[in-house]
């Protein structure tokens, strides 16, 4: 069919690739997988091969004074980082990195086949893709690891729910990568009931953090076919993954982002770049072959993203337990500072979208007489929500010091990104130009 298509589309054999063939010889003029892989100085084995990936990496290749032209440290692909706090930068990442990150995710496959003792475990998984394959997440899972994989992919043109739910009913769809928008609109709509979803067996999500309780009620809906919710921490820079669980692992207390990856290195630091320890919050710093090559024609932001020792600056507040265990605070950037406590606006933002009359929303940063606020963004479930109503329900939940004095402001949307990240540099003061102190 293959052949028949290209013939009339006026290509020769040659410009096919057969992804299935185990053989590397050519068939009927038509190259292998295997021997694409294997063009140029690597192939995918060298390039994966653990020695080759240990053997002098340096985090920082940008500033490599070797002059013996390596083709896995060109560039391959330009990811662009989310934005959401600072303009987009095109991430440099090199064959190497796409390489490393694709069998760092793929080793936990493996060890996973030997648990189970199932030679054939998630070669038949079923995805739905519906995040952009310019994503880095998009681009890695289903451009790289699916097709390494040999599992079936189901590509959405684009995103809507009920679309959605009708892809995981007609395709039986087994594997689930989400972000926590989408998670919100699954937990709150009855259209969720009209469809059947038993096919669905792995619940990823990353983008952003997912508050615990949310995560469980995502559960919840596939708890029929015993589906559990695991969550990831991953950055363009890192070319995808940084840290995840394996598929058949989970955190039953939803409170984490699995464990770092097969040859990655992580350091947790405070404000003054002294390393800290196990269980305490700091910014984490990271080395390995994943790690990109610099921001492209972007000299300034490169050497502000590198320490001089080579380490990546994730700008992400995070801890790690004696078990390996990571969980994500917030992104520094984005910490407000309440009476001498850093309030996370992603704890925050969690709590809100568990009020019945909330449908999404963002908490951002605000000034009041030279003192930070969290004031909240929100998109109303119902019209009947008040801004008393969501203020007492939150009140409640948290101590004052996390209670939302700078305000509720309703909007009709929240910027995101298109891997669901809330672009905060876009959201305004929504009191700046009238009441000055709206709950102090």
């Amino acid at each position: 069919m293959a052949k028949k298509a290209a013939e009339a589309a006026g290509l020769p054999p040659n410009s096919l690739v057969l992804i299935d063939s185990k053989d590397s010889s050519a068939v009927g003029g038509v190259s292998s997988f295997q021997s694409l892989l294997g063009y140029g100085t690597y192939s995918w084995e060298r390039i994966s091969d653990p020695k080759v990936l240990a053997d002098k990496y340096v985090a920082n290749v940008a500033s490599s004074h070797s002059t013996k032209p390596d083709i896995s440290l060109r560039p391959a692909v330009l990811n662009f980082s989310s934005g959401t706090t600072g303009l987009p930068k095109a991430c440099e990442i090199t064959h190497r990195n796409l390489v490393a990150n694709a069998e760092q995710n793929l080793h936990l496959d493996r060890v996973a086949r030997k648990r189970k003792n199932d030679p054939t475990f998630a070669a038949n998984d079923v995805h739905c893709a519906f995040l952009p394959f310019y994503h880095a997440m998009g681009l890695i899972t289903f451009c790289i690891l699916n097709v390494k994989r040999g599992c079936t992919t189901v590509v959405m043109p684009k995103f809507d729910l009920k679309s959605f739910l009708s892809t995981i009913q007609d395709f039986k769809v087994t594997y689930l990568i989400l972000a926590p928008p989408v998670v919100s609109m699954l937990v709150k709509s009855l259209l969720v009931c009209q469809y059947d979803l038993s096919s669905v067996k792995f619940l990823v999500c990353g983008a952003a953090p997912l508050q615990a309780d949310v995560e469980k009620r995502l559960e919840a809906l596939f708890s029929k076919t015993g589906a559990r919710s695991r969550q990831g921490w991953g950055m363009s820079e890192a070319t995808m993954s940084i840290s995840i669980f394996g598929p058949d692992e989970f955190d039953p207390s939803h409170g984490s982002v699995g464990y770092l990856v097969a040859n990655m290195q992580l350091q947790i630091i405070d404000e003054n770049g002294k390393a800290l320890g196990y269980d305490e919050e700091g910014e984490a710093i990271l080395r390995g072959p994943n790690m990109f090559k610099g921001y492209y024609k972007n000299p300034a932001a490169t050497k502000e993203a590198f320490t001089d020792d080579g380490w990546v600056k994730t700008g992400d507040i995070v801890k790690i337990d004696r078990t390996g265990l990571v969980t994500i605070v917030d992104r520094k950037k984005e910490l407000i500072k309440v009476k001498g406590f850093q309030v996370a606006p992603s704890e925050l933002e969690g709590h809100l979208l568990e009020h019945e009359g909330v449908l999404d929303c963002a908490v951002i940063r605000v000034l009041r007489n030279g003192q930070e606020h969290p004031q909240a963004h929100v998109v109303r479930k119902k019209p009947g929500a008040t801004a008393e109503s969501i203020l007492s329900f939150m009140d409640k939940r948290l101590s004052p010091v996390k209670r939302i004095t700078g305000g509720i402001v309703f909007t009709d949307a929240i910027p995101k990104s298109r891997s669901g990240k809330i672009l905060r540099r876009l959201i305004k003061d929504g009191f700046a130009s009238k009441d000055p102190s709206p709950r102090l």
